[in-house]
């Protein structure tokens, strides 16, 4: 953010310098036109600086995986599938808001920032994580961590995971 108040406040003098005309009114719209031009160019230098300074991976928040009970009479505490929709593949499950509303979500099963983690414990967590600057002092200088996505990481109990399965193809 200071990048960009820097590059803004030099764009503006720049303006008030280059601009020859005697009044100040003139002197004052050049250099507003090119502060302008400073702020955008603040913003670029401020990507550009995000690039080079160091992040850490940090959990953003860990939601409750639940599982609803159907008319088969499967239920338990979580539920994790895996299906195909339109030729992609997806871990369908449903979360449990802190207000206690359940949503459906999905993630792509071929993203590699989707892991399942199996431990022993009871029900099933998702975990997301995400970027952001070593230093919180860094924040004022480059605008947003480096680009990438969130990784989200479900953990399962342990046995979830069925590795073993067998083809009847008769």
């Amino acid at each position: 953010m200071i990048t960009v108040i820097i590059c803004g406040v030099i764009g503006f003098f720049i303006g008030v310098v280059v601009e020859g005309d005697d009044s100040w009114l003139m002197k004052m719209a050049v250099g507003f036109l090119f502060g302008l031009i400073g702020l955008f160019m603040g913003v670029i230098v401020g990507l550009i600086i995000s690039g080079f300074l160091p992040t850490t991976i940090v959990l953003e928040q860990e939601i409750e995986l639940v599982a609803l009970k159907d008319t088969n009479g499967v239920n338990g505490k979580f539920f994790l599938g895996c299906g195909n929709i339109h030729s992609n593949w997806y871990y369908v499950f449903y979360t449990k808001d802190p207000d206690g509303k359940i949503k459906f979500n999905r993630l792509s099963a071929d993203d590699d920032d989707v892991s399942i983690v199996e431990e022993e414990r009871q029900g099933g967590t998702l975990k997301v994580y995400g970027k952001e600057f070593a230093k919180k002092s860094y924040k004022n200088w480059g605008l947003i961590p480096r680009s990438g996505s969130s990784k989200y990481e479900i953990h399962v109990p342990k046995g979830t995971v069925i590795t073993d399965f067998n083809l009847d193809l008769q």
